[in-house]
């Protein structure tokens, strides 16, 4: 038996229980969570209230069960586009970071400018690192 976990799906297994053979009922529960998905995937990229949106609000328990539903045994790419998400905007933060601490160090000084170098060879090293 399908362990289901809200009471929508009790609901559509009570009536695939009695419509439906028993063999036929884990196709139409596989088929409706895969739609379910497809939803989902076009919502984690909403340019208003996608993940990117959740991530820079700090919203941990949405970020949570969008990350529950992905585990999902009928999802079919698992956590791999919140992971894409999640990568990209590392990358955007880190780049504000870098910016900022450019500017903070943007004087006419040596040391300013060794400064500078040396964060810059650190971005560099951490990304050939991340992609090796």
């Amino acid at each position: 038996m399908i362990l289901l976990e809200n009471p929508q799906e009790r609901n559509l297994s009570i009536i695939f229980s009695t419509l439906l053979t028993p063999t036929s009922s884990p196709f139409f529960l596989f088929i409706l969570h895969h739609h379910h998905f497809n939803i989902q995937l076009e919502l984690i990229h909403h340019p208003t209230s996608g993940m990117l949106v959740l991530l820079q609000d700090n919203r941990r328990d949405d970020l949570r069960r969008m990350f529950q539903l992905f585990m999902r045994d009928s999802v079919p790419l698992k956590e791999g586009p919140m992971a894409e998400v999640f990568e990209s905007f590392v990358s955007q933060e880190g780049a504000k970071a870098l910016s900022a601490r450019k500017a903070e160090l943007a004087v006419d000084d040596a040391a300013g400018k060794k400064e500078v170098i040396a964060v810059e060879l650190n971005c560099i090293c951490m990304t050939r690192a991340r992609t090796s």
